[in-house]
């Protein structure tokens, strides 16, 4: 275990932890190790005349090994823990492949589960309880208020999906480009307000095909000469994957390859694309030997 990286896990001691870093690296001298043995109590005071006596060396040398050891970390697993946590997404509905179609199966698991109490419910009308009738019969309606709205909410996405599958057919079965769909042309589609469909998409995931991604990523602008950007963005990315890494393409030579397959954009439109894609210069990419 001691072998594993970082150095000093698996150590029995706090002065096996030092050594066991120290041993990584050029400083693995012999009073740099008797200090670690000997000496931490003398440098948690600060006490370095103690230090040289004890070492047998002059204070300054004494100060120098202290600098040493006070590099080395006394805990070498910290910052190997994220206390925040992993985040995990679980998507709101799978895509699937059913033969020459696709079918959609919504996460019944992503939908908060949300019933009334039966023992406040009972409540409402029961004689014993005049003071609180006014009370319950609001809460009780704000409460099938919201249970309705969920509903809605769960109705209107699943809608959502199927005419968005409808629309992008061809990018499921067929892997082909997105074709260019706005979130006002969708809500034009459905007979619904753009900020519905808005709040239906945020933070809305979908899987197909093994991989989840946002909904978002569905909707694209149309380009005035034809296809959708995200869809310049993928054949982008596709180039930039496939070039030689020694010599890597240009955002001139990138918008050139582009415009070769039906995307007319511009240097500048390029490179804004390509920063989107957190993909670096060509400067950045090029192999370095």
């Amino acid at each position: 275990m001691q072998a594993l990286d970082p150095p000093g896990v698996g150590a029995r001691s706090l002065s096996e932890c030092l050594l066991l870093q120290l041993a990584q690296g050029g400083e693995f001298t012999e009073v740099n190790i008797h200090m670690i043995r000997f000496g931490l109590p003398l440098l948690a005071e600060g006490d370095y005349a103690g230090l040289a006596k004890l070492l047998g060396v002059s204070p300054a040398e004494a100060r120098r090994a202290g600098d040493v050891v006070r590099a080395l970390n006394p805990i070498p697993s910290r910052g190997f823990c994220d206390r925040r946590g992993t985040a995990l997404i679980a998507p709101e509905a799978v895509i699937r492949r059913a033969g020459d179609g696709l079918v959609i199966e919504m996460n019944e698991g992503a939908v908060p589960r949300v019933s009334l109490n039966r023992e406040y419910c009972n409540l409402v009308g029961d004689p014993g309880c005049q003071e609180a009738q006014l009370y319950l019969k609001e809460k009780l309606a704000e409460a099938k208020n919201l249970m309705n709205n969920m509903e809605s909410r769960h109705e209107t996405l699943f809608r959502l999906l199927c005419a968005l599958v409808r629309e992008q057919e061809g990018y499921f079965l067929r892997r082909e480009d997105l074709l260019p769909m706005t979130m006002e042309q969708m809500a034009q589609r459905l007979n619904l307000n753009v900020s519905t469909i808005s709040r239906a998409v945020k933070d809305k995931y979908v899987q197909f095909d093994g991989r989840i991604f946002p909904l978002r990523k569905l909707f694209s602008t149309a380009l005035p000469t034809g296809g959708s950007a995200e869809a310049a963005r993928s054949r982008l990315r596709r180039f930039v994957e496939a070039e030689d890494p020694d010599r890597p393409l240009s955002d001139e030579a990138l918008a050139q390859a582009l415009s070769g397959v039906g995307f007319s954009l511009s240097r500048r439109t390029v490179a804004k694309y390509r920063g989107e894609l957190s993909i670096p210069p060509a400067s950045q990419r090029r192999k370095r030997t």
